[in-house]
């Protein structure tokens, strides 16, 4: 079972072949946290396939938007603004906002 640190070792090296990669990528698109780290550590960029299970969790969408995307994401906003926590480390974080606008924020915006 291949588990966050495994494919954090993995960036590392030059061990990630096609054969290993075939074997992570079905596991990682159902959990949101390997999803994550796949993005960021292997891909290094946006995994479209694995975005439908990261946006289900504010906590692992906050951080693909910061970390991978480095950008808004306004499909997973209305999820990440469903927790006081993460919607404001959003707002500040990501959005830009400063603290007396992030505390406000909602996540309703991008549904204008």
């Amino acid at each position: 079972m291949f588990t966050t640190e495994i494919i954090l070792s993995l960036s590392n090296k030059k061990l990630y072949s096609k054969p290993l990669r075939q074997a992570v990528e079905p596991r990682a698109v159902t959990d949101p946290r390997l999803a994550y780290t796949y993005a960021l550590a292997i891909l290094k960029q946006r995994w479209p396939e694995a975005e439908p299970i990261i946006t289900k969790y504010p906590m692992w969408a906050y951080c693909y938007a910061l970390y991978v995307m480095k950008q808004r994401w306004s499909e997973a906003e209305p999820v990440i603004a469903k927790d006081p926590e993460w919607s404001y480390l959003y707002a500040r974080n990501v959005m830009k906002l400063n603290e007396t606008q992030a505390k406000e924020w909602n996540g309703m915006e991008s549904e204008r």
